[in-house]
């Protein structure tokens, strides 16, 4: 679905293990994007998401409030 359109569907926000990335979920993508808007991102200081302060997983919680609030989500899901 095009960016427009996806802004209409469920949002999901996918995040991955400590030993993965945002590419963790390419494969389930392409089919669940079809009825959700699919939102992947890297966890600080994984693959390209850098932790210039060394605070890495201790601003999990932040980051990813910052993100929800960032694409101004009312209501997401989390995977």
């Amino acid at each position: 679905s095009d960016p427009e359109d996806a802004a209409k569907l469920p949002a999901v926000i996918f995040l991955h293990g400590a030993a993965g990335n945002a590419m963790s979920w390419w494969q389930q993508i392409p089919t669940l994007s079809v009825a959700h808007r699919c939102i992947t991102f890297d966890s600080r200081g994984f693959y390209r998401s850098a932790d210039v302060t060394g605070e890495g997983v201790l601003r999990f919680i932040d980051d990813l409030e910052a993100l929800i609030e960032h694409l101004r989500l009312p209501r997401v899901s989390l995977v």
